[in-house]
């Protein structure tokens, strides 16, 4: 049986350059910075569309908005080992690693 490939965003980014796992941290609560982006043109239908995903009362309805939803939202991460953020934007399966002022890599 053939798998077909995952658009999930954690996938994407899941791994810093140091190798420092963020799917493994999130599975044993350890914690580090990470915040949700909403692009500016679009920014009230993401927030209807998330309403809409808190006030669904059937469970699998539920997950199926969310995962429709996960795509249109962006995710901003930053090592808690080598402090790189790394950034996966709205509709892109490409994470982009970010540098800070000083040029570090």
């Amino acid at each position: 049986m053939k798998r077909s490939k995952s658009k999930t965003k954690p996938d994407l980014a899941s791994r810093c350059r140091c190798g420092f796992d963020f799917n493994m941290a999130r599975l044993t609560k350890r914690t580090f910075k990470s915040y949700t982006l909403l692009p500016h043109k679009g920014y009230q239908q993401a927030i209807r569309r998330e309403y809409a995903i808190t006030a669904e009362k059937d469970a699998d309805k539920k997950l199926v908005m969310i995962l429709k939803a996960a795509d249109r939202v962006g995710i901003l991460t930053q090592c808690p080992e080598c402090e790189e953020w790394t950034l996966l934007e709205p509709l892109s399966s490409v994470a982009r690693r970010l540098t800070d002022r000083t040029g570090r890599q």
